[in-house]
């Protein structure tokens, strides 16, 4: 049997990676080890977290809160002391079906294969999160690769994907590295597995299925609190245009492309009513994202924590 050692990334979400690891310990294909990368959670979630710790399971405990993003930097980089064949790699709220890695694994023999994803049904919703299967355009613009889970076939390749659930090959982790830590959050999951299909493909395994919370999204002007993901969404966008464009006119237009989708979301920062009060805030974020990204910083810039400290009174 081939080797595979999970790495998932915590912070103070308890409950969710309970259910996360039991979901893996019960999976009908033996795993070797899973690797919880506790990414700095506050004491009362960590000590619940060690609870959790067995011989097959191992948390590490960081020092600062990396961001998703640095959480898989490490762990990928650390599960490499087990040499594993394979490393899955998954949120703490994603939760596989039994045979979701067995199911995956009987395609392993595909021709020049990198990665192998599940399907991804969504636990609250109860429906499948499609966009989550990604074609790229030239532009770097994400679409989902079919518009229901009914259209999928058996298997199929696609460019990119989420960290829910995406299988890839050791082989392939020592040839083109580990998740880029440097994006802190958001995007470094498509930059990822998008640097893994430019070499090597990608496949999705239609019975292979991994439940998945969804994130409901209140549009209300008390969005403002979580703001700061705004900042790394298009200034990661504006990352990886600059990493993966093949020629100066392929850069210059998607850079073109990108800054007028943001431009757009400026102005209906100023327009809109839900904004008032808060409309500076959002607008600083957005100008910040867009220079930094042709500077080509990294990191986690925009902390969270303090980010959120401004509104309270």
């Amino acid at each position: 049997m081939e080797k595979v050692v999970v790495v998932t990334v915590t912070y103070n979400s308890h409950n969710f990676l309970k259910r996360c690891i039991n979901s893996l310990v019960n999976q009908t294909y033996k795993l070797e080890k899973i690797i919880v990368i506790d990414n700095h959670s506050n004491e009362e979630n960590y000590q619940k977290n060690l609870t959790l710790q067995s011989d097959l399971v191992e948390i590490i405990y960081l020092d600062s809160n990396t961001g998703g993003a640095g959480g898989f930097e490490y762990g990928m980089t650390y599960s490499k002391k087990y040499n594993p064949d394979w490393v899955w790699i998954m949120d703490d709220d994603a939760f596989p079906t039994s045979d979701c890695l067995e199911k995956l694994l009987q395609h392993k023999d595909y021709e020049n294969l990198g990665c192998i994803c599940p399907a991804i049904f969504g636990d609250d919703l109860k429906q499948y999160q499609v966009y989550h299967h990604k074609k790229m355009s030239k532009h770097f613009k994400e679409r989902a690769a079919y518009n229901s889970y009914e259209e999928f076939p058996d298997v199929f390749e696609i460019d990119a994907n989420a960290f829910v659930g995406p299988l890839v090959k050791q082989k392939v982790i020592d040839e083109i590295g580990v998740a880029d830590g440097g994006l802190f959050i958001y995007g470094d999951d498509t930059e990822y597995t998008y640097r893994i299909s430019r070499k090597y493909k990608i496949i999705l395994v239609k019975d292979a299925v991994i439940n998945h919370r969804d994130v409901i999204v209140n549009d209300s002007k008390n969005d403002y609190k979580a703001w700061w993901k705004e900042y790394y969404n298009h200034r990661n966008r504006y990352l990886l245009i600059d990493e993966y464009s093949e020629s100066g006119f392929q850069k210059f237009i998607s850079i073109i492309k990108l800054k007028l989708y943001v431009r757009k979301r400026m102005l209906g920062s100023l327009l809109k009513k839900k904004y008032k009060g808060y409309r500076k805030v959002r607008l600083a974020l957005y100008k910040q994202a867009l220079r930094d990204g042709k500077k080509g910083i990294k990191g986690k810039v925009i902390d969270p924590v303090a980010y959120n400290k401004q509104f309270i009174k």
